[in-house]
């Protein structure tokens, strides 16, 4: 679900003011990290807010400044809403949606759907090329100039003929080259088809990293800025401390450059933010001049893993991967080809069978001739014969073309042991990550908790003068770095998690 204001309570009394206010307005409004510019958009007026505050209302008491915040906040609010609307009426997509997307656009995705075309166009050519019947005609048209012998005079000659065929020739027995080649040609549509499968996994797996990718640019954002408004207030509080006397000025200006750094921070999160989304919409073929606006809590906070045990993931992934599909496909067709050449030494037996006949008459002439009809049947002729090839010699062509595609076929057989041993030992890898994440995800959990606490004493013993800025900012940064930690982590576990499922037979895209 996406995050608002009610998960939101570390903010700066501004930025609580503007959530809460456009909370009463239209509950479904905000949603953080989901729209990177709605919250930018919220903590630049904050920043604006307090440098006018800082600068042309500090004679206020506190009473004043908070009427004066409610009321430049409700404004602000109210000129943010169409903003807002407008943002809220684009789509927000999930992991499996961006996913989704990514299959149906991608370029290499069609591209093989026209390949596997092409092999279902091989394979009813291979079955035509069964087919024993062959039928012919021809139609003969002609003139010619000669002299007649009796009076030395120039005569012209026409004359018009048809012919028609028609013929089969069975092989019965050709090695069964013919039947092997059909075999083959729906063997390449098989794996024509697996290829397309394993080209959509592939597109939404690269998908996945990419997302993960924005979902880690969007949480440092938001971690960047809840550093950067602790140190603003540390440094609002510490100007107080200086005009008291109970810090230096080299502390004060250790604590601004805190507050630089941090405000650099947040720019290059969001520089990396746009990359990272750029990066995305490559993976997705999405419009690069569109917004894209993904989900974010749901995958973080919603995680659902699918307890599948070593051996069953294992045994469907040496089953069904793609790798092992293609391979057996692969294997298959050198055993064929293995046998297509074996039978080259095998003698042939055809049976061949015809029917032929023709029409003819003169175009120059008066003379009388046959009809149509009367020719055709007058002049068919039949034929029918067995023919028998004995390969005796071809200059040992044949005997090493046997001994090639046997090395061949043993090749394939090697390749398989490969195969098998590279799935089995990507599975463990897999699955020594998940455990691992799963253990420093809890250590990184307690990491974030000490560093938390440790950071909060910090900044009270600051103020009470027991130690400098330099110290109270490394546990800012050890904060920020353990923060950072469990993010990784967690976004790793979430990673090892769906391919263990996938290897296991749970598909990436989910409904």
């Amino acid at each position: 679900m996406p995050r608002r204001y009610d998960k939101v309570a570390e903010k700066t009394p501004f930025v609580n003011i503007i959530y809460m206010t456009v909370y009463f307005f239209d509950t479904k409004l905000i949603y953080v990290n989901h729209n990177v510019l709605t919250h930018i958009y919220i903590t630049t007026l904050a920043r604006i807010w307090h440098i006018i505050q800082s600068n042309y209302i500090t004679s206020l008491n506190g009473m004043n400044k908070a009427i004066i915040t409610i009321i430049v906040s409700i404004f602000l609010t109210l000129h943010y809403i169409p903003l807002s609307a407008e943002a809220r009426a684009q789509n927000v997509l999930s992991l499996d949606e961006c996913m989704r997307y990514a299959v149906v656009h991608n370029t290499s995705v069609k591209n093989q759907e026209i390949t596997n075309e092409n092999y279902k166009l091989d394979r009813i050519g291979a079955i035509a090329d069964m087919l024993p019947i062959a039928a012919s005609t021809s139609a003969n048209l002609g003139y010619k100039h000669s002299i007649d012998p009796t009076t030395d005079a120039f005569i012209t000659d026409g004359d018009f003929g048809n012919n028609y065929g028609i013929s089969a020739s069975i092989p019965i027995f050709n090695g069964f080259s013919t039947i092997h080649n059909v075999k083959i040609s729906k063997i390449r549509q098989l794996m024509g088809a697996d290829r397309s499968s394993q080209i959509k996994d592939d597109v939404a797996l690269s998908t996945m990293r990419a997302y993960i990718d924005v979902i880690y640019s969007l949480n440092m954002i938001d971690r960047a800025e809840e550093q950067l408004k602790v140190s603003f207030e540390t440094l609002r509080r510490s100007k107080k401390l200086l005009e008291l006397g109970r810090i230096s000025v080299a502390d004060l200006a250790q604590i601004e450059s805190q507050y630089t750094g941090y405000d650099l921070l947040v720019l290059q999160q969001q520089n990396r933010l746009e990359l990272a989304l750029l990066s995305l919409k490559d993976r997705m073929n999405y419009p690069i001049e569109e917004e894209l606006s993904v989900e974010t809590q749901d995958l973080l906070d919603n995680i659902t893993i699918k307890a599948l045990e070593e051996s069953e993931i294992t045994n469907y992934a040496l089953k069904n991967n793609y790798q092992i599909l293609n391979y057996n496909n692969n294997l298959k067709i050198s055993k064929l080809h293995h046998k297509t050449e074996v039978a080259r030494l095998f003698p042939t037996i055809s049976l061949r069978g015809g029917y032929s006949t023709n029409f003819y008459k003169s175009v120059t002439s008066d003379n009388q001739y046959n009809s149509f009809h009367t020719q055709l049947r007058d002049n068919s002729a039949y034929s029918l014969g067995l023919s028998i090839g004995v390969p005796i010699f071809s200059g040992l062509s044949k005997q090493l073309n046997i001994r090639k595609s046997k090395n061949n076929l043993r090749i394939k057989e090697q390749e398989g042991k490969d195969i098998q041993r590279s799935i089995h030992i990507e599975i463990q890898k897999m699955l020594i990550g998940k455990r691992g994440a799963e253990k420093e995800l809890v250590k990184a959990q307690q990491s974030v908790e000490a560093a938390s606490l440790a950071h909060r004493a910090s900044i009270r013993k600051f103020e009470e003068g027991l130690i400098s800025a330099l110290d109270m900012q490394i546990t800012a940064n050890t904060l920020l770095s353990a923060e950072s930690n469990k993010l990784r982590v967690k976004l790793d576990y979430i990673i090892n998690s769906r391919l263990i499922e996938y290897y296991g037979g749970t598909p990436l895209i989910r409904d």
